[in-house]
């Protein structure tokens, strides 16, 4: 069971533009795929020594459940939230799931995973909108996975707290997003706004 205390966020190291969260997946499940059990402890197959001699056994699907490798919304992925470069988000863990990020604070912590690689590039204003929606949503605070985990530099020297949470510029909008944003900067408009753009009011 998962009781998050903070929000924890990371990237995923991977440049370019194409959709990550696929390759993402793939990579979790195969590490869940590499873990074999030596001597009642489950380790990484190319850290055990010496297995070839040694009784071993390769995880099950319930057991990666149960370890926090699996979740319940069939995700292999460890984040509880990924964004990818056009702002989508998609969900890969419930929020009771344990999650498997960050050491220490898996079942403790939310993660959202941002797609990109911050070291060198920087997030697109689509995800930092999408971040800023989640956020609220979540309604933790929020911290960067370099913070809570020794020896790593996640989510890259490109985001920070001012990044994450800038104002964003509406030049880089959509005509969509900037009536959008207006309504919401500006309740008096949203009627408005919605009136003329044709969209239904919640």
């Amino acid at each position: 069971m998962n009781n998050p205390e903070v929000l924890i966020v990371h990237h995923t190291a991977s440049g370019g533009n194409k959709k990550q969260f696929d390759a993402v997946n793939r990579y979790h499940k195969d590490k869940w795929n590499r873990m074999v059990l030596v001597d009642d402890w489950w380790t990484p197959i190319y850290s055990a020594n010496g297995i070839q001699n040694r009784p071993v056994r390769y995880m099950n699907e319930e057991e990666a459940k149960t370890l926090g490798t699996l979740s319940s919304l069939g995700y292999y992925a460890g984040y509880t939230h990924f964004i990818e470069k056009d702002g989508t988000i998609i969900q890969a863990r419930s929020q009771t799931d344990i999650g498997a990020h960050t050491i220490g604070w898996n079942d403790r912590s939310f993660a959202v995973c941002l797609a990109g690689n911050f070291e060198y590039e920087h997030p697109t204003t689509k995800q930092i909108k999408a971040y800023q929606e989640l956020k609220k949503e979540i309604g933790l605070p929020v911290d960067l996975h370099r913070n809570k985990q020794a020896n790593r530099s996640c989510p890259g020297r490109n985001i920070d707290f001012s990044v994450l949470d800038r104002q964003l510029d509406t030049e880089d909008m959509t005509k969509e997003e900037k009536l959008a944003f207006y309504a919401t900067k500006f309740p008096s408009l949203k009627a408005f706004i919605y009136r003329i753009m044709g969209w239904p009011l919640a």
